[in-house]
């Protein structure tokens, strides 16, 4: 699974990419949005015709900044984009659900449990 992470002043948030069952597609489709995501950093320079005299205040105070930062803050806030290989026709809920307290968790695994067992002998 091939995820972009995001982390804004207020929230961090992940959005998947794409699911691949081939290492070296999902390492050049990696490669592709990290330098999407990289060279994309330029939207917010300073144009080499800029001139803080005509505009009568700095670059990022301009309505014209304010526009791109408007369309394209994520951009901004991009953290990273992480490649995770998980197995296929598993199920992976237990110690993956992010606020599950231990209580929670040893319930749920002696639910499985259960639920197994019952299908066995069912």
């Amino acid at each position: 699974m091939l995820s972009a992470h995001f982390c804004g002043s207020d929230e961090l948030w992940t959005t998947h990419i794409g699911f691949f069952t081939n290492k070296d597609i999902a390492e050049k489709v990696k490669e592709k949005w990290e330098e999407f995501f990289e060279s994309s950093l330029s939207l917010f320079d300073e144009p080499v015709d800029f001139n803080i005299k005509t505009h009568g205040e700095d670059w990022t105070q301009t309505k014209e900044f304010d526009d791109i930062v408007a369309n394209f803050q994520d951009i901004l806030v991009y953290d990273q984009i992480t490649l995770t290989e998980f197995s296929l026709n598993m199920e992976c809920v237990i110690g993956n659900m992010y606020h599950n307290s231990d209580k929670l968790t040893g319930m749920m695994k002696q639910y499985d449990r259960d639920y197994k067992i019952e299908n066995i002998i069912g």
